[in-house]
């Protein structure tokens, strides 16, 4: 784990059949730009974390890179008391406004692994600049 300065990213997956991939992108981008809201799913999401932390403890034989993690994040405390609280108090629209101005509007890459002989290249270029790579660019070993 890095610092305050290290930049921060948004990954979203889908998994799918070949023939689907045009609908699951689509899907996936709509989804970037409108967030949906279930009270319902929020209210246990919330639960299910705050259950996590209350329970999570830190191993004695990783005490202190936990610490060293927390210092260089700029705590001198641990952080996760912060994080607890935070979960408690957070509402929707609070997640609303942190959409709105770090995810919704900005520019995404698009990753389709598959066969080539599945997926239209064509098809893709409505999304934007197509760039195909084979498995000897990503894997050169």
């Amino acid at each position: 784990m890095g610092d305050t300065r290290d930049p921060h990213y948004v990954l979203a997956y889908i998994g799918t059949q070949a023939d689907k991939y045009e609908e699951s992108i689509t899907a996936i981008l709509d989804l970037m730009q409108e967030l949906p809201y279930d009270s319902l799913k929020f209210e246990q999401a919330k639960a299910a974390i705050l259950q996590q932390h209350a329970s999570n403890r830190i191993a004695e034989h990783t005490m202190i890179s936990a610490f060293k993690r927390d210092k260089k994040l700029g705590y001198t405390y641990d952080k996760r008391k912060d994080i607890y609280e935070g979960i408690q108090d957070l509402t929707f629209e609070d997640i609303r406004q942190f959409f709105n101005t770090h995810i919704k509007g900005k520019k995404y890459r698009i990753a389709v692994l598959g066969s080539s002989k599945q997926i239209d290249l064509k098809l893709l270029e409505k999304f934007g600049k197509v760039n195909q790579v084979t498995n000897e660019d990503i894997f050169p070993y």
